[in-house]
């Protein structure tokens, strides 16, 4: 239900309910159960948002916050604002390749256990945020090159534009040991600048 108002600013609601939705990722045998509810209100070119998505009745990802977006009536077309503010809360709290099952990540595969809680405002082009992310038991695989990570974990935290790796450990098949910390900022106006420090070396 959209209504354009004569500023050309959409008003309206959406409300998306999704009830035991099977989804069958490429090489599972059973598919995954998913349920949940999209509800924004639409007001002044923004998405306000409050939605979660269950799998197997356990809470996997919420969304609840502001979106501006821009609404191309001729062709239909939403697309996020990235010169307007946003303010989003994400929280996650299960197996990263549940989430992935949405997602075409190509030949590669991923596995373990991920745990996110990050709060997001300011523009796309200068975003910042808040919040950590841990990752643990984790795997992965590059069906291209072979390259091959076990025992994964990392630990991830944000402060406005500034998002630290405060952690990264893995091994390799031949039980080589990587270890790797660093920073990157969000900002594109400095050119996404970064910085990262191996310590050891897998065979990868």
């Amino acid at each position: 239900n959209f209504e354009i108002e004569k500023q050309l600013a959409a008003n309206g609601f959406l409300d998306i309910d999704v009830k035991n939705l099977e989804i069958l990722a490429l090489g599972d045998e059973n598919p995954l159960k998913v349920s949940g509810s999209l509800k924004s209100k639409i007001q002044n070119d923004y998405f306000n948002l409050n939605s979660s998505l269950k799998l197997k009745n356990t809470q996997l990802i919420s969304l609840n916050g502001k979106i501006p977006i821009n609404l191309d009536l001729a062709s239909l077309k939403v697309n996020i604002n990235d010169q307007k503010n946003l303010n989003l809360d994400v929280s996650y709290n299960g197996k990263v390749e549940e989430l992935l099952d949405f997602i075409n990540v190509g030949p590669q595969r991923l596995e373990g256990d991920l745990k996110t809680d990050l709060h997001l405002t300011n523009t796309l082009k200068n975003l910042k945020m808040s919040g950590f992310s841990s990752f643990e038991n984790g795997y992965f695989e590059n069906y291209y090159t072979g390259t091959i990570l076990k025992d994964i974990s990392a630990q991830m935290s944000a402060i406005d534009e500034k998002v630290t790796l405060e952690s990264f450990q893995g091994s390799d098949p031949e039980n080589g040991k990587i270890e790797a910390e660093g920073v990157f900022s969000l900002s594109q106006k400095k050119d996404f600048p970064f910085f990262f420090k191996k310590i050891g070396r897998a065979h990868v």
